[in-house]
């Protein structure tokens, strides 16, 4: 071990468990007869998963019969026998069917308005569409990266619509991001909308103010006047299926990634200096100080604020993301809400991220870090070419934007993004002191350009998690109990090692023990495996994903089952989830009474009923990659940093995955370990405040880790 205490000699072992569902059986008797080999907990009659995912969908059924797309006429009665006129049944969802089946037979997506009104039945139905409405709306959709073989190609497609139907589109390689390059487009799919049904709107929508004011003054000959709507209204419904088909994901809004930076279509310098200030933001590392759920204010001297957050202290995606209105951001931290399963069938329903994410207003630009390897090849080909500056080759900067005008990055969008990368470190070492710890000004201002930067929370909030006042020890305690023990994961292994298999064994044998002690108290059936595999779940979770064997258990480990890793995967159903509190703090007293393993902070955090719903109620789907899911474990983090419970793991991250991956997981490991050993140390000496004191002295001693390390 490198500095600090030494720590128990860590059992062999690997990363993946050796069986990811270990088996509880329970008769129906309801007497608990133990653990077998695979993980279900099963009963004399039936078996029952505690995973859903084990069990294979049914196949699809067949298909319904398909009904002619387009009758003769609107007055006609509906051919799908509601007895309703057509116009007033079915004939906007076929115009839209009809719209995207002609998109599709385009080949290499090229949609037009000469397919969508080559057929004249279809062109009749589109200019009486477009004669019954008075407000039509014209939009830039942006598609996603990859739909053509080529990597300089942003494509997006110009729609006009009525309340009915689709009455022109076009298709554009790339679409610059200017407010100007926009309305322009959209004034000539306007006008091929008129042409082709001679008709015309008294009032045109589109989405962005800015575009608006843009092509007002093009319309206004034709006097049509023109309005923002702030986002997509009629043309929600076409553009979202349209995005749907081509890319196989509902993704509203659509973002843009293309496959190089040519596809932005900026200018080469600006794009030159983005990349200095990127490498000058990754080497100082931001994320060291600031988590995710501690955004930070923009105000340009004389423009409008934005709001940003800096990713990274998870130590997987690492990036800045900018919020033109800061609203959007504060709206991802409240989190979706999710509605009740069915307890009959157990299926959770789906959450509301997603409509978070429709119900934005303001365009958000954020720049990812990325591993070479993982870059189109394309890209990786053009930074090298162009001889940007790149911190490292696992620094490379990407650029995902969501909400701008025709999914495009302005020049002004871009200059305030390369700012923000610039002022970041410097805001942070402006707090720097000789004396002690860095502090978080309250305001800082730069005095090259004037833009203020603050904090947008206040010091210390901790957002819904309040701030912790005084620390205690987090290892267990009692005769069962290894502080700092952890499972090494062991290079080219493919099979788990005799160590993990003990570590499941010891950890399964203690939720068997646990549920015979519930069977001996005269407990109902179903409660009892309600309980059992809440507590299965738990303990897998220790030793596959935080690497710890039973006595190793940390306050950190409870905190992250409950208040992330639970509420973002679990498959039971939200009745049986919620449970889990009282099913944990059932067999955390078990651990005590029956194998003298204490966790004396345990009952605080399982009492905290409020903050396990709200997480609950609160998590979004997804990979952690997704926006919404990090702006989620943003607070989590944010609070998990002022308890001191995670270590600065830039370094690992940054140098040692890159090159030797597996050896970096057994690091990292050591590290989160050993600084929880030197926090309890540190802790019973005396220094409980969660303060500058306690951080810097961990922060010292990870450094003598580090150096011990380093040394042959």
């Amino acid at each position: 071990m490198h500095g600090g205490p030494a720590l128990p000699p860590p059992p062999p072992a690997i990363t993946e468990p050796p069986d990811p569902h270990p088996t509880l059986h329970i008769p129906r008797s309801g007497r608990f007869t133990g653990c077998g080999e695979h993980g279900n907990i099963v009963s004399a009659r039936s078996v029952v998963t505690a995973s859903p995912c084990c069990t294979p969908p049914p196949g699809p059924g067949p298909e319904p019969p398909l009904r002619p797309p387009m009758p003769a006429g609107r007055n006609a009665p509906c051919p799908c026998g509601s007895g309703r006129k057509y116009k007033n049944c079915c004939l906007h969802t076929d115009l839209e069917r009809e719209a995207e089946r002609m998109l599709a037979e385009q080949g290499d997506w090229a949609p037009s308005s000469e397919s969508l009104h080559a057929d004249p039945e279809m062109r009749e139905l589109l200019r009486a569409a477009a004669r019954k409405d008075a407000t039509w709306e014209a939009g830039a959709i942006p598609l996603p990266a990859g739909i053509r073989e080529d990597p300089e190609c942003r494509m997006v497609v110009l729609l006009v619509a009525t309340r009915d139907a689709v009455l022109a589109m076009d298709s554009l390689r790339n679409l610059p991001g200017e407010t100007e390059d926009v309305a322009s487009a959209l004034h000539g799919i306007v006008q091929e909308a008129m042409r082709r049904t001679g008709a015309r709107p008294r009032l045109l929508h589109v989405a962005h103010p800015e575009v608006a004011g843009a092509l007002a003054p093009l319309l206004r000959g034709s006097g049509i006047r023109v309005e923002a709507l702030g986002g997509f209204d009629r043309l929600h419904d076409p553009a979202r299926s349209l995005v749907e088909n081509l890319s196989g994901v509902d993704l509203w809004p659509p973002m843009s990634k293309p496959e190089t930076w040519a596809a932005w279509q900026l200018p080469e310098a600006e794009v030159a200096a983005l990349f200095r200030a990127a490498a000058e933001f990754f080497r100082a590392a931001p994320w060291c100080v600031l988590a995710d759920g501690e955004p930070l204010g923009f105000e340009p001297e004389g423009g409008a604020p934005w709001a940003g957050a800096i990713m990274g202290q998870g130590g997987e995606v690492f990036g800045l993301a900018l919020y033109a209105e800061p609203g959007d951001l504060m709206s991802l931290y409240e989190g979706p809400g999710i509605e009740d399963d069915d307890d009959a069938t157990g299926v959770r329903a789906m959450p509301g991220a997603q409509a978070v994410l429709g119900a934005m207003e303001g365009r958000v630009i954020t720049l990812l870090f990325e591993e070479a390897n993982d870059l189109p090849r394309p890209m990786r080909r053009e930074v090298a070419r162009k001889g940007w500056e790149v911190a490292s080759p696992s620094a490379y900067p990407t650029l995902v934007v969501m909400n701008t005008p025709g999914g495009g990055v302005s020049r002004a969008d871009l200059r305030v993004l390369t700012e923000a990368l610039t002022l970041v470190p410097r805001f942070l070492a402006a707090g720097e002191r000789a004396d002690g710890p860095a502090t978080l000004l309250p305001e800082w201002t730069s005095p090259e350009t004037g833009t203020v930067v603050f904090p947008l929370f206040a010091a210390g909030s901790g957002g819904p998690f309040g701030p912790p006042l005084v620390l205690e020890p987090g290892y267990a305690r009692g005769k069962a109990a290894r502080p700092g023990a952890f499972l090494v994961t062991e290079d080219g292994a493919e099979d788990p090692g005799p160590a993990v298999e003990e570590a499941y064994r010891a950890a399964i044998g203690a939720v068997n023990g646990f549920g015979s002690a519930l069977d001996r108290t005269g407990m109902g059936e179903a409660t009892i495996m309600t309980h059992v595999r809440n507590a299965a779940e738990f303990v897998r979770f220790l030793v596959s994903m935080e690497g710890v064997p039973l006595g190793g258990l940390h306050e950190r480990d409870l905190r992250s089952f409950l208040l992330d890793w639970h509420p973002r995967t679990f498959g039971g159903g939200v009745t049986q989830a919620r449970r889990m509190p009282v099913s944990l703090d059932r067999f955390f007293e078990f651990l005590e009474r029956h194998m003298g393993l204490r966790c004396p902070w345990a009952a605080d955090i399982l009492a905290d009923r409020e903050l396990i719903e709200l997480r609950l109620e609160t998590a979004p789907g997804g990979s952690l990659l997704d926006p919404e899911v990090l702006a989620w474990r943003a607070p989590f983090l944010a609070d998990m940093e002022q308890r001191l419970l995670r270590p600065h793991l830039d370094e690992v991250h940054a140098s040692w995955i890159r090159e030797e991956p597996t050896r970096a997981m057994n690091l990292v490991r050591e590290l989160t370990r050993s600084w929880l050993l030197w926090r309890d140390e540190l802790i019973e000496s005396g220094i409980r405040e969660a303060g500058g004191e306690l951080r810097g002295l961990l922060l010292e001693r990870q450094r003598e880790w580090m150096e011990a390390l380093a040394t042959p």
